[in-house]
C-alpha cells in the first residue's frame, strides 16, 4: 500500500485523551495522493475521468472511543476511496471480540465483516497471515523474501513519516522511502 502513495497532507494529534495512554496518535486525518503511471487506466481502481485531477484517497483515525460520536464503530481507522471504504474498528483487545475489519462498497452497502463477532484471539488475530508468512520465511531461510518484506514495510513507514511531517509543516509532503 505505502509504495502506491506519492505524497500526504494531514494532521495528527497525540494525547487528546490522556487516559488511553496511547503511544501513537489519538486523532489523524489525511489526504493521500496516489502514484499514477502511464498504464494506470488499465486498472479499474486507478482509472479516473479526464481532467479530474490526481487520484486522492483519505485516511482517518479516531481512537477517542469514549466520546459520544455519530460513528457506530469506534475507535477506528478508515480508508476511503471512490469505490468504497475499508474500516478497521475497535481495539480488538477484548478476548470476546470487540474489533474487526469491514468493507463498504456497491456489493456490500451496509458493510461486510471479515471477522466473526465472537472471534477469540484479540488484536494480533488480525495479523495472523502476517505472522504465518514471517514464520514461513524464517523456516525456509528465505533471505530474498525477508528483504522484500522489509522493503514493503519501509514504504508504509514512509507514508506515516510523511503524515507526521505534514502535520508539522501544514503542506503536502513526499513519501520518501529510505534505501
Amino acid at each position: 500500500c505505502g509504495g502506491d502513495v506519492e505524497s500526504v497532507i494531514g494532521a495528527v494529534r497525540k494525547n487528546v485523551e490522556v487516559g488511553l495512554k496511547l503511544e501513537g496518535e489519538t486523532l489523524a486525518h489525511a489526504l493521500l495522493k496516489i502514484k499514477t503511471k502511464k498504464n494506470s487506466n488499465n486498472h479499474p481502481y486507478l482509472k479516473q475521468p479526464p481532467d479530474s485531477g490526481p487520484l486522492i484517497a483519505t485516511f482517518s483515525a479516531n481512537m477517542m472511543h469514549t466520546a459520544p460520536m455519530a460513528h457506530d464503530i469506534c475507535p477506528y481507522f478508515r480508508f476511503t476511496g471512490t469505490k468504497g471504504e475499508l474500516v478497521v474498528y475497535g481495539t480488538g483487545l477484548n478476548p470476546n471480540g470487540g474489533g474487526g475489519l469491514k468493507l463498504y462498497n456497491t456489493q456490500h452497502p451496509t458493510g461486510l465483516d471479515f471477522f466473526p463477532s465472537d472471534r477469540q484471539g484479540g488484536f494480533f488475530l488480525g495479523f495472523q497471515g502476517v505472522w504465518e508468512a514471517m514464520v514461513d520465511i524464517v523456516q525456509r531461510r528465505d533471505v530474498e523474501a525477508a528483504k522484500n518484506t522489509v522493503r514493503e514495510a519501509a514504504k508504509d513507514v514512509a507514508v506515516a513519516l510523511a503524515l507526521y511531517k505534514s502535520s508539522d509543516s501544514c503542506v503536502w509532503e513526499i513519501c520518501e522511502v529510505l534505501s
